[in-house]
């Protein structure tokens, strides 16, 4: 059995924490826990599981027990201290890292926001480089959180909207584009030649689209006063 002086910063637990490091390490290193063939991630999935119960408690130690374990757990990944895992699991560093590599996590240390969280975790790697090289992170893109709906509605419907286009020209229609538009009595007609169709030749209550005359308006008022453009 290691004594207390061989496991590394093991003295900054409190007295019961470091009675509960060795009963965790004596479970984990049980026959309960024992690789067993075609087995060998679900058993190592199981151990992390009783570290990580050991470990957070949501108190102002947890740091401190994550650190004498050699794992914490970031905001969607792992930072392992496999030399320190490997004396709590007392499974070789080969061993350790293969599994994790079974179980998809994969080796991300080029990320400064997430060497940052490890060090806000784990305030007493701040300023001491050799140790911070101990601790490397591991990622599962398995596990990375897809985006929600709404995110994803906003991002098609955005790519989608067409962006305006500059400079474009626009004329009003005149007069010789809109001749006879509703097919009645309307405007002159280019050259001075009117339509001469009279009023009473339309339907207009069978034509939604239809303009009334101004004489069912303005019965006394001449048509000419109000549809000449001369």
């Amino acid at each position: 059995m290691e004594s207390k002086n061989s496991i590394p910063y093991l003295k900054i637990l409190v007295a019961d924490d470091q009675e509960g490091y060795f009963k965790l390490r004596s479970e984990v290193g049980s026959e309960k826990h024992r690789y067993q063939r075609f087995r060998r991630v679900d058993t190592f999935d199981g151990i992390l599981s009783e570290i990580k119960k050991y470990c957070i408690r949501n108190d102002n130690d947890d740091w401190k027990r994550c650190l004498v374990c050699g794992i914490c757990w970031l905001s969607g990944c792992l930072a392992v201290n496999v030399k320190q895992l490997s004396i709590l699991i007392q499974k070789s560093k080969s061993n350790i890292n293969g599994v994790f590599s079974k179980l998809g996590y994969i080796t991300d240390n080029k990320q400064a926001n997430l060497r940052r969280d490890l060090i806000e975790t784990l305030p007493i790697l701040r300023g001491n480089h050799i140790e911070q090289k101990f601790w490397t992170i591991r990622v599962n893109p398995t596990m990375t959180p897809a985006p929600s709906i709404k995110a994803k509605f906003e991002e098609d419907y955005l790519s989608a909207t067409p962006q305006p286009t500059q400079n474009q020209e626009f004329s009003i229609p005149g007069s010789d584009a809109m001749l006879n538009l509703f097919d009645v009595l309307d405007v002159k007609i280019k050259s001075g030649i009117e339509c001469g169709r009279d009023c009473d030749d339309f339907d207009f209550y069978s034509d939604s689209a239809c303009c009334f005359p101004v004489q069912f308006f303005y019965p006394q008022t001449a048509t000419d006063t109000f549809f000449s453009f001369a």
